[in-house]
């Protein structure tokens, strides 16, 4: 087949540190979920794709949930 590649649903679990934090466990925001962790919390989400692709998804997908939330609240995120 043409263009046949092999492609799966990603589980991504991204640890987010730094300044800011959440107060509630399972909060959603798009395709990203905010979960509380012991060293802080981690952004997770689900991605279709070939191994190669996937993390750089997970990566855009969670970076553009927290570009909105530093937007909604006026902070900055570095």
């Amino acid at each position: 087949m043409k263009g046949d590649r092999h492609v799966s649903l990603w589980e991504v679990k991204i640890p987010i540190k730094g300044w800011i934090s959440i107060e509630q466990d399972g909060i959603g925001l798009d395709d990203v979920t905010f979960h509380l962790d012991k060293d802080g919390f981690l952004a997770k989400t689900f991605v279709e794709g070939s191994q190669d692709e996937m993390e750089y998804e997970a990566i855009k997908r969670v970076n553009r949930a927290l570009d909105k939330i530093a937007f909604e609240t006026c902070a900055s995120i570095i």
